[in-house]
């Protein structure tokens, strides 16, 4: 009877070398000379597990180690033992037939064997240490399989073995998705499993897919009934049989990229992430539109950005979990180490013995990508961008790769390393020591441009300290590599990170912060924008620059699957316009681009105030103001709302005088509501609500009763102030129009337009202006009206004027064009 020790698995897909695949286990005996000592024979009981590029051995026996044979090291192809002697007595001309022959009628003889000239010794008695290679003259090893037949493995065996040998000229990965999916597409999920009788499929049917965790993939098939979401693994590998994940529980949804295909999908819930590869985007679609109609409203989906901006904007949200979400919807997963979540550089100051936080020179400059930091490195870079001819690029590698997060992770999880680097760690004079050596590495050498992950501005220093006490050897200047050398600043590496946070919930991140998420999430990671900010990277790492499934020839497709794994992939672009810096001062309206910063308890004091009876003006902007009926953007920083309190049960967002009664305005709030503010009485007159989420924006249509105002969570409304109702909906890209009429120099049209044979209509037309020379360059979105519904038109408007008076007048957003159709 074997004991409960002998059961307990220490195989781990970690074993694997990169980009290896696991096809299946089964039991067996090994018969082996002793590693250590030749003359000692063991027939040990355990597991083969069988992959692309070997056969690994867990023994049952706990006391002894796992051994990798890896198919580069086999004198030959395995065979039965008939035929090695056979081989050994006709050569290798005539083995190859007779194995051929013994497999399509069915191998003779009950033991697999092959000859070895290498093992590889996986160390699992204690924390993860590098791999011993054992070399010797070739022997042989013999396995015996339990419960299967000899002829189903080899087979297998032989196909993956002739597919490592082919690897050249194959893309071997391909091809072995093809035999595991081959393999189990008769494979069924098992209901008893469910975790109630009642419970009903509501997929067309069960999906195949993979789980992705960092480094390693994991087949199974995904069964999702009206209450839960099930993974049955198709190998014993995984701790579980089955996951189950119950949909009430789900608190993030979101779409995932996969070597740049569109087939991910990720649900996270409170204690567990799972992110699965589907084989199609159809089948992906399938799942996660059945599961958005299901889960719970308050779910985090790729819909929730324009809530989560709002919610930083306003600081109910900090600056990490504003990233964090960015990251979430920009494909970012920490599931997946070529997408790894990426956060910036903060601080620069690594030499003095003290850090001030309110000084702001110990800041980086978050307008410019890390590559464009030193001028003499960028000028090196511009350079070599000019003399490229096509698929130019500033940075031929990465601010966020594979590489660098397993480099910075090493401490805490040795394991992606040994992996990455086929069982070994990297030389120590490479490995992440110290905070100061990395930053002065991702300014000044020409081929580190990395910014930080998460882990930087968390509470757990795992990454930091090595507690595992791990051998990472010994630097050429004598010193060995142990904990990460921490800044003067900082008395250990718990202070160092709370640091780190502080400066980036600082004042002057929380006011610059969104320049770095321009480069990184925003309008300026491609185009001209990109080139003009320097923020250029290799074509391949950009989304759609690439179909694989579309590339026939295997070696490029091979080639085109290590670039994008490899060498880093840029996140998803969620903004096509300047982003929103955040509000930080007395007005609702500070923290526009250029407004004074001010604390977070004097914008709280005044939430929801309006004018008592004029608008005053800040110390920066004295003097006389006059009432407009257009809304400046560029003046919303300069005035202070005090007198009336709770017009608006949260943030003022929309200001609008009427004409012929200047103690009157309409205020839009965060509340959802459009209200009718008597200044002189200090009173609300008419009020209603638009919406359930914030009105970031509007504008007067009609003789000063109708407005058309545009909500953060859907669309565009028209309002009715003398009826007090909504007499019109239409939905646009709200996040692209709460953005450009929130604050951006832009031009908001509403024109009465007339068309011969049509009734009149309602058309809004705004869009992005760029003046220079009398030049106005306009990207219009417009949007009809009085049909209810969008017209989605982009184009571009070339207009020159010849006046000196027009244009100052466009540059001062006080101009009005009307069009005649």
């Amino acid at each position: 009877m074997l004991s409960l020790q002998t059961k307990r698995k220490r195989f781990n897909l970690l074993h694997l070398q990169e980009d290896e695949i696991y096809t299946k286990e089964f039991s067996c005996e090994v018969e082996y000379d002793d590693f250590a000592n030749p003359e000692v024979k063991r027939t040990e009981p355990g597991k083969i597990h069988v992959c692309s590029r070997s056969l690994i051995f867990e023994p049952d026996k706990t006391v002894l180690n796992i051994y990798k044979f890896m198919f580069r090291d086999m004198t030959g192809c395995p065979v039965t033992q008939i035929e090695l002697d056979a081989k050994d007595s006709l050569g290798d001309s005539n083995i190859n037939k007779l194995l051929d022959r013994s497999v399509s009628k069915g191998a003779t003889g009950d033991l697999i064997v092959f000859k070895t000239k290498k093992v590889v010794e996986v160390n699992v008695q204690g924390v993860p240490s590098p791999h011993k290679v054992i070399e010797m003259a070739p022997r042989v090893i013999s396995i015996r399989p339990l419960f299967e037949k000899v002829s189903t493995i080899l087979s297998l065996v032989n196909r993956l073995f002739n597919l490592f040998q082919s690897n050249a000229t194959t893309d071997t990965d391909d091809e072995v998705h093809k035999i595991i999916l081959g393999d189990i597409k008769n494979v069924r999920f098992n209901t008893s499993y469910l975790e109630s009788v009642s419970e009903k499929l509501i997929l067309k049917s069960q999906v195949f897919v993979r789980r992705i965790l960092p480094m390693v993939n994991i087949y199974g098939i995904l069964y999702v009934t009206n209450a839960n979401v099930y993974f049955q693994t198709l190998h014993t590998v995984a701790s579980k049989p089955i996951k189950r994940l119950a949909i009430t529980d789900i608190t993030e949804l979101y779409r995932r990229r996969f070597e740049q295909k569109q087939i991910g999908i990720e649900l996270t819930s409170a204690k567990k992430t799972y992110f699965f590869a589907f084989d199609a985007e159809e089948q992906r679609e399938e799942v996660y539109q059945t599961l958005l109609k299901k889960v719970k409203a308050e779910t985090l989906t790729e819909t929730s950005l324009e809530k989560l901006l709002i919610r930083w904007q306003n600081r109910e949200i900090s600056n990490f979990e504003y990233l964090m979400h960015l990251n979430f919807a920009a494909y970012r997963s920490f599931s997946d180490l070529t997408q790894y979540p990426v956060f910036p550089w903060i601080i620069i100051d690594y030499e003095n013995p003290t850090i001030d936080l309110n000084d702001t020179r110990i800041f980086r400059d978050l307008t410019k990508p890390i590559g464009a930091l030193n001028p003499k490195r960028l000028h090196e870079y511009q350079e070599r961008f000019k003399e490229m001819s096509q698929h130019k690029f500033l940075y031929g590698t990465h601010y966020s790769t594979p590489g660098y997060v397993i480099g910075y992770l090493v401490r805490n999880h040795p394991e992606y390393m040994l992996k990455l680097q086929s069982g070994r760690f990297d030389k120590p004079d490479r490995l992440f020591w110290g905070i100061r050596k990395d930053w002065n590495n991702c300014i000044n050498n020409p081929a580190i441009v990395k910014e930080l992950i998460p882990q930087f501005y968390m509470e757990d220093d795992s990454f930091l300290v090595n507690y595992l006490k791990l051998d990472l050897g010994i630097r050429q200047n004598g010193k060995r590599v142990d904990d990460v050398k921490l800044p003067k600043w900082a008395k250990n590496a718990k202070e160092y990170l709370a640091i780190n946070r502080a400066a980036l919930e600082s004042e002057y991140v929380s006011a610059h912060l969104h320049y770095w998420i321009d480069l990184i999430f925003g309008y300026k990671q491609r185009g001209p924008q990109a080139i003009e900010s320097d923020n250029v990277f290799h074509y391949l790492t950009y989304e759609g620059m690439v179909d694989l499934d579309s590339v026939t020839d295997q070696i490029e497709r091979k080639g085109l699957r290590v670039q994008i794994n490899e060498f880093g992939q840029t996140p998803k672009q969620l903004f096509r316009i300047p982003h929103p810096s955040r509000f930080a001062g007395v007005s609702p309206f500070n923290g526009f681009p250029g407004s004074p910063v001010k604390t977070e308890e004097e914008s709280k004091e005044n939430y929801g105030n309006i004018a008592q009876s004029s608008i005053q003006e800040d110390n920066q902007h004295r003097g006389n103001v006059k009432k407009e009926t257009i809304w400046d953007p560029e003046s919303r920083s300069r005035y202070t709302f005090s007198g009336i309190s709770k017009v608006h049960k949260s943030l003022v967002s929309y200001l609008h005088f009427l004409e012929g009664d200047e103690d009157k305005v309409v205020s839009g709030g965060h509340d959802g509501y459009l209200k009718v503010v008597d200044l002189a009485a200090r009173s609300v007159g008419k009020s209603f609500k638009v919406c359930d989420l914030a009105i970031s924006c509007g504008s007067s249509i009609r003789d000063e009763e109708v407005f058309a105002v545009i909500p953060c969570n859907s669309g565009l409304r028209r309002a009715s102030l003398e009826v007090m109702t909504i007499t019109c909906t239409s939905s646009i890209s709200t996040m692209e129009a709460q953005l450009i009429l929130s604050w951006q120099l832009m031009m908001i049209l509403f024109l009465p337009l007339s068309i011969p044979h049509r009734r009149s209509f309602s058309l809004l037309v705004h869009g992005t202006a760029l003046l220079s020379n009398g030049k106005l360059e306009m990207e219009l979105l417009t949007i009809n009206m009085s049909q209810r519904q969008s017209i989605m038109t982009h184009t571009s408007l070339h207009l020159h004027f010849l006046t000196k008076e027009i244009f100052l007048l466009l540059e001062m957003l006080k101009v009005v064009f009307i069009f005649t159709i």
